[in-house]
């Protein structure tokens, strides 16, 4: 899925990266989307994607072992972590909607950065 709205810059063969879409975005950001099994339907050069839109498939392409997602993050041609990155503000969670909301991002956060990453595993595993 895109990540947000821009233009495909590339769609196509990349070496070891296989089948791989290019996205430029506004600020200069550059999302890759690489070992990919196909493409969806109208992703070609030039053309125009929505925030959320299918963009391609899963897949082992290239030189990957097995199926799985490359994600490449660019930011002005450097290489930037997305969750470091300040992009802006959307529209705020509405009130009534905002403690489940911040429930929901404080669960996930913990699973993406648990403090004990031994114990995370174990309780992620009995769920």
């Amino acid at each position: 899925m895109a990540a947000g709205d821009g233009t495909v810059r590339t769609a196509g063969w990349s070496g070891g990266s296989g089948k791989m879409i290019e996205i430029l975005h506004r600020n200069g950001i550059t999302i890759r989307y690489a070992h990919l099994r196909g493409y969806a339907r109208g992703i070609r050069p030039g053309g125009r994607v929505t925030q959320g839109s299918v963009v391609g498939y899963v897949g082992s392409s290239g030189l990957a072992t097995s199926a799985h997602l490359y994600y490449e993050f660019r930011q002005n041609g450097a290489a930037r972590d997305p969750s470091r990155v300040e992009l802006g503000t959307g529209e705020p969670v509405p009130v009534a909607s905002r403690a489940a909301f911040l429930a929901e991002r404080d669960r996930l956060r913990s699973l993406l950065f648990p403090s004990n990453p031994v114990s995370a595993a174990v309780a992620a595993d009995r769920d």
